[in-house]
């Protein structure tokens, strides 16, 4: 969405709170859509993983004007691909950010600084992590002010909804996650939905990211939030009405389903109820996928993207850094060999 000539990425609606004397916080989800959700859903649906104001101006320096509800986190602000600075963010009022271009480099190409980019090089990009950030303004000091056109972005845009995995819980950076990293890989934008504790396939949810136009292809990585409390038959019901409810949208979009990643009750003895649950779930999943008539629906095995143990942080659950890193290669791969003529031409890092 766009409001004061920035675009809002990956959020769906600002909403004025009064905790913020009615500044506007920004949400992911329609409150409507987040009311219909668990109760973690409800909360989680208010954090803003990946997404970004983006816009251009020939300011040399700007001053951003942003508070957090609650938690706090890096901002960080990139210019086209690369990044300029790395600012945080703490509960209370207001922060003022004044942030200034890099100095022009005389000897720099430009053509050389856009190959294999994704964005424009003077497109900013302020990127915002899993926290509840508010908007109060942008002043640019008189400059002029306006979103971004389509050719100064990536041509697709995905759709990655799943666990606080997909949010990015164990990366690095926000920036460095595995949806991230993958998006980077495949030359592409992205549109992150991962709620931690809470990627329960509601069918609010389903019917919100069914009527949304502005994603290409999805991915859907379900279960492991799924699986301390839903019987594998709800489990269907609700990942049927999801994946249902994406297929008949009247597109062509591909949907691509991911089984749970390896964590450490895969070797618990005796084999524990979530992880028998969690099978039953990757059979309905395989099944659903080798039933399918569209053409447009495909899996990826979790632990073909992260099967090392070595790979997780100490919960045995979230993949470190470098677990983020290499979901992140082996998906994009998988996703260019089940999708070649989706991302054919696009500006990406992985080809294998």
């Amino acid at each position: 969405m766009t409001h004061q000539e920035i675009e809002f990425h990956n959020i769906a609606a600002l909403e004025p709170h009064p905790a913020a004397a009615g500044e506007l916080q920004m949400l992911r989800v329609p409150f409507n859509v987040g009311r219909q959700m668990s109760d973690r859903g409800r909360w989680n649906s208010q954090q803003t993983p990946g997404c970004e104001l983006r816009f251009v101006t020939e300011a040399t320096h700007f001053r951003l004007f942003l508070s957090s509800l609650e938690g706090d986190a890096e901002v960080l602000v990139y210019r086209g691909e690369n990044l300029v600075t790395r600012e945080w963010l703490a509960p209370g009022g207001p922060v003022t950010f004044h942030v200034h271009a890099p100095s022009p480099n005389q000897s720099q190409d430009s053509q050389a600084l856009a190959a294999h980019a994704r964005f424009a090089p003077h497109v900013w990009r302020v990127v915002l992590a899993g926290y509840q950030p508010v908007f109060h303004g942008l002043d640019t000091f008189g400059w002029e002010v306006r979103p971004p056109r389509d050719d100064e972005k990536p041509k697709l845009t995905w759709l990655a909804y799943g666990s606080s995995i997909t949010a990015g819980s164990g990366s690095a950076r926000t920036d460095m996650c595995y949806a991230q990293l993958t998006a980077r890989h495949l030359g592409v934008d992205l549109l992150n939905m991962g709620f931690g504790g809470a990627c329960h396939c509601e069918g609010a949810l389903a019917d919100f990211f069914a009527a949304k136009e502005d994603w290409d292809f999805a991915t859907l990585e379900l279960g492991i939030n799924m699986r301390s409390s839903f019987e594998p038959d709800e489990f269907a019901q609700r990942a049927q009405y999801l994946i249902d409810q994406l297929l008949n949208d009247g597109t062509h979009r591909p949907i691509i389903l991911i089984t749970p990643f390896i964590t450490g009750l895969d070797h618990a003895s005796p084999c524990p109820l979530e992880i028998s649950r969690q099978r039953d779930y990757e059979k309905w999943m395989r099944q659903r996928v080798e039933d399918d008539s569209s053409g447009r629906l495909f899996l990826v095995e979790g632990t073909e993207l992260l099967s090392e143990l070595s790979m997780l942080c100490a919960d045995m659950v979230h993949p470190d850094p470098y677990g983020h890193v290499m979901i992140s290669q082996r998906l994009a791969s998988a996703m260019r060999r089940m999708c070649p003529s989706l991302f054919e031409g696009l500006p990406g890092g992985i080809h294998s």
